[in-house]
């Protein structure tokens, strides 16, 4: 006990004072926030609002988790081609657009195939996103890499646990706070990623650095 409790304290002040790390950790913090308001309020979405039967409900969530799951091949096939940090840019529009799409959706009542169609562009980029965020933190930690995981794997759950209640606020019959907080959270995560890891990519011709050609500022503070 004595032995981990040092080496935290040799690991965790370099991490916590490591502004790239740190930006992705918010990322997550947020974009699983927005993930799980999802999963806290799609069952009263559906099964309330909607009013489909639990089967129905578990068809509807079945096949957005089947999107997940082919959308999570894609950074390791576009690994070399594609920059990390093109990806992680990309999976944020995506959930923003998604969640503002599904916000529309519920202020104009809209029918049961729009919010399928407006939640599956908002979550199934988190595939994306969680493979790219995380080889991008972790990289730039070097040899903590072992304690960032820890930090990371934290913020990515602790946002959600609070959150989740918070989609039924106005009852069963409401998915507005679901949707307004999807936004917040997807907005805030895509605040976090340009002000702290936009800078540390940026080309000189103004774009995305290609991933064998990002630097790795945060490592280069960390062996300092």
């Amino acid at each position: 006990m004595f032995q981990l409790t040092m080496a935290y304290q040799e690991t965790l002040p370099p991490l916590l004072k490591n502004r790239y790390f740190c930006g992705q950790c918010l990322i997550q913090c947020f974009v699983f926030g927005g993930f799980f308001t999802y999963i806290g309020g799609s069952s009263f979405l559906f099964q309330n609002i909607y009013h489909v039967s639990a089967q129905v409900y578990s068809y509807i969530f079945g096949f957005i988790g089947l999107g997940l799951l082919f959308m999570g091949a894609l950074p390791a096939r576009l690994s070399g081609t594609v920059s990390g940090a093109s990806m992680l840019r990309a999976a944020l529009w995506g959930h923003l657009t998604g969640a503002v799409l599904f916000l529309a959706g519920v202020l104009l009542s809209a029918p049961l195939w729009y919010s399928m169609v407006s939640l599956f562009i908002a979550i199934v980029p988190l595939s994306v996103l969680g493979a790219s965020s995380t080889s991008m933190a972790l990289e730039s930690c070097g040899k903590n890499a072992g304690s960032a995981s820890a930090i990371l794997g934290f913020s990515s759950m602790v946002l959600g646990g609070v959150l989740m209640p918070a989609a039924g606020a106005m009852g069963e019959n409401s998915a507005l706070p679901m949707a307004l907080i999807m936004v917040c959270c997807f907005a805030l995560g895509l605040g976090a990623f340009y002000h702290y890891v936009v800078p540390a990519h940026r080309g000189k011709d103004g774009g995305l650095t290609s991933k064998r050609e990002e630097e790795q500022p945060a490592a280069a503070e960390n062996q300092n």
